[in-house]
């Protein structure tokens, strides 16, 4: 579909889901066959948001953005995470043409953590969830090593993530029991634009801090169904080391300082 950049909205083919997939120095673990796999899935458009790398990532995308439902977003500076999340996110909500806009958007990590088979899965979920009561408003994946399932996980990330969500439960209420695994859907919504329209304070927590902009937005928790993925396999160098547990010690800091105060 092209490559744009963060300033330049166009108009994406009809879908039922929108996917971003933020990138970063990527280009030495890209997989060509994976990506391939996950952008021939049904009902799915997907937008590549290229952070300010610094390797050959553009080049590589450049070539993915060929399919008809994919385009590329290119970040002049690496913003981070978070920020390429939401202009992906702002991106595929506020695109121009809005007479079908695509029933959920999310995102997904750019590393082969995932399984390809889960989105279309995941996409049965969403179908399924559209008329119950509460509605969902976010169908967030789950890494539990449930009998049956390919979840390989660290011991030491288990145990570091469990201490962490121990902490940020202080800070967010209904936080779900796995809320930093990198697939996430969110029904299309005005208020979610509204949530993201401010870049986050955060850079590894931003999943939580946007419950909590949800919360100041709507006065209400967002309604979220977890669902345990059947696959997920640690890729090294894609996710938070040890070296930035300081950092992420001081955004919990930050996000019990921004929860509601009772009263």
């Amino acid at each position: 579909m092209g490559v744009i950049s963060s300033h330049e909205w166009g108009t994406l083919s009809i879908s039922e889901v929108v996917l971003v997939v933020p990138c970063y120095n990527e280009a030495k673990r890209w997989d060509k066959s994976h990506w391939h796999e996950m952008t021939s899935i049904p009902q799915t458009s997907w937008i590549f948001v290229n952070d300010g790398s610094t390797d050959e990532t553009q080049k590589t995308l450049t070539e993915i953005a060929k399919n008809p439902n994919s385009e590329v977003v290119e970040l002049p500076i690496n913003g981070g995470k978070a920020e390429a999340v939401r202009q992906g996110l702002l991106r595929a909500l506020q695109t121009k043409d809005q007479t079908q806009p695509p029933r959920w958007v999310g995102f997904i990590d750019a590393d082969t953590s995932f399984s390809p088979k889960e989105i279309p899965r995941f996409l049965q979920i969403a179908a399924s969830l559209e008329k119950t009561e509460p509605a969902v408003e976010a169908i967030w994946a789950a890494r539990v090593a449930l009998l049956g399932r390919d979840i390989q996980r660290t011991a030491y990330r288990h145990y570091v993530g469990r201490i962490l969500a121990t902490l940020m439960n202080s800070a967010v209420p209904q936080l779900p029991y796995d809320s930093q695994a990198g697939f996430k859907l969110f029904k299309h919504d005005s208020n979610l634009i509204q949530v993201l329209n401010k870049p986050f304070k955060t850079r590894w927590l931003f999943d939580v801090e946007l419950l909590q902009r949800w919360q100041a937005t709507t006065g209400s928790t967002m309604t979220i169904w977890e669902e345990p993925l059947n696959y997920w396999h640690h890729t090294e160098g894609s996710h938070v080391s040890a070296a930035n547990s300081l950092q992420v010690l001081k955004e919990i800091a930050f996000l019990y300082g921004q929860r509601p105060r009772k009263g």
